[in-house]
């Protein structure tokens, strides 16, 4: 196991967003969590990646490579994309007025030992972390397929390439749990099945959470499925026993889905 959703809530105001939410994501698979809109799947995303304190209930992640656990509750977003977690939005949220290539090089600052000071003098220590970022980010970029972008402006992409450098850009910090909250809103199917492989290429390298309305994506992706409704969890299963769950089938997908 990677890590473990324990009974979390979130409210706001009089409004329970997230009510006594448990679940797991195990290393290596894809693990989408669906629901209508307003279900409460980006709310969840928000306590674990710590844009919200939860209201109750806690997360914990497992980094078997160094024999860590960590618990998120409290914990800052940046001290849990150092735990190993990284996300993407919904809304792309890219530093538009950035080249490309620096977009993914924000991505390696969590790694990096030098300092303002460092960067201020130019010492050693910082010269040789900034060439090997450079490097490293041009990497990021060919394992992207978006190397002959990196000196644009991010800014001037193609709406399907700015779904890619928000991911790559998160990819750079070398996660150890991916986070997707719709990837695929706003694509156009040739675009759709360009990510879907995408995906499956980073699944051999990085345990993934997603959330999707597309369902034939998520019915091709997906090792397990949990469905949201109203803040709760609806159901779990493998997409054959979710696609067939009459509740399932109720509150969101309508009729069985072939995939």
């Amino acid at each position: 196991m990677i890590m473990s959703v324990e009974n979390l809530s979130m409210v706001f105001g009089g409004l329970r967003a997230v009510d006594d939410v448990s679940f797991h994501v195990n290393k290596g698979e894809v693990v989408a969590l669906i629901g209508p809109n307003g279900a409460g799947k980006t709310t969840v995303f928000n306590c674990v990646t710590g844009l919200y304190v939860p209201t109750h209930g806690d997360v914990f992640v497992y980094d078997n490579e160094n024999v860590t656990e960590h618990k998120l509750r409290g914990m800052t977003p940046d001290q849990i994309t150092r735990a190993r977690l990284a996300r993407t939005f919904q809304n792309i949220r890219l530093f538009d007025e950035m080249t490309v290539l620096e977009n993914v090089m924000v991505g390696f600052h969590v790694k990096l030992k030098s300092r303002l000071f460092d960067a201020i003098i130019r010492t050693s220590l910082h010269k040789k972390e900034e060439k090997s970022v450079l490097a490293d980010a041009y990497s990021v970029l060919e394992y992207f397929q978006l190397e002959e972008h990196a000196n644009d402006v991010a800014r001037s992409l193609p709406y399907g390439y700015r779904r890619r450098l928000e991911i790559a850009r998160a990819y750079a910090t070398d996660p150890i749990l991916l986070l997707l909250d719709e990837p695929a809103a706003g694509l156009n199917p040739s675009e759709t099945e360009e990510l879907s492989k995408l995906i499956i290429r980073l699944q051999k390298e990085i345990t993934i959470l997603l959330i999707e309305h597309d369902m034939s994506m998520v019915m091709k992706l997906a090792d397990r499925i949990y469905v949201m409704d109203h803040g709760q969890l609806l159901a779990h299963g493998s997409p054959d026993e979710i696609k067939n769950d009459k509740d399932v089938i109720s509150a969101y997908l309508g009729e069985p889905i072939d995939a």
